[in-house]
């Protein structure tokens, strides 16, 4: 059976997610915004409900992806708050205005936690991998850093439609994330 991850912004949601049989929750604020960095007492709330592994997004306002110096802290500020309040993974994202990965902060990002998901929603649905310059280069740096997973619909609107580029990227990729 194929892993199903449901992002949620709710304990009501949290609960039926898990009760539905998820593999993974996706824990967020706001997913109108496009999903946004839950706080540590929303996490600990969650984790009381359910057992199923809750991976937390870190993403401390909408719009893109690229980062102040000052956004940049208040994001690893959230990353540590979350893993001390139990997080099993985080969910991140950030680009350079120029459409790469900004390595140093998913470096420094990484540092906070060993599970960690590089990718977040965007607010338009997209996702910060698949905005990305080059994605299957890109790949090959998120690779190097570490990073465990990367959440894409293939650079699509859908992974359906993107079928074609996440095979690309699987077989890039040789099973090394």
């Amino acid at each position: 059976m194929a892993d199903v991850e449901i992002c949620v912004d709710n304990l009501e949601s949290c609960l039926a997610a898990a009760e539905g049989g998820c593999s993974r929750i996706e824990l967020c604020s706001s997913l109108a915004e496009g999903g946004l960095t839950p706080t540590p007492a929303f996490l600990v709330a969650a984790k009381k409900l359910i057992s199923v592994p809750i991976f937390c997004m870190v993403r401390c306002r909408g719009g893109d992806m690229v980062y102040s110096d000052t956004e940049a802290e208040l994001l690893l500020h959230e990353a540590e708050d979350l893993v001390r309040a139990g997080a099993d993974g985080l969910v991140f994202g950030a680009l350079r205005s120029d459409g790469s990965l900004d390595e140093d902060l998913c470096r420094r990002m990484k540092a906070v936690s060993v599970a960690l998901s590089i990718d977040t929603k965007e607010k338009e649905g997209g996702w910060a991998f698949d905005l990305l310059s080059d994605p299957v280069q890109q790949l090959e740096k998120i690779i190097a850093l570490g990073y465990s997973r990367v959440l894409t619909s293939g650079c699509e609107s859908t992974a359906l439609r993107g079928a074609a580029t996440i095979k690309a990227l699987v077989q890039a990729a040789d099973g090394r994330i």
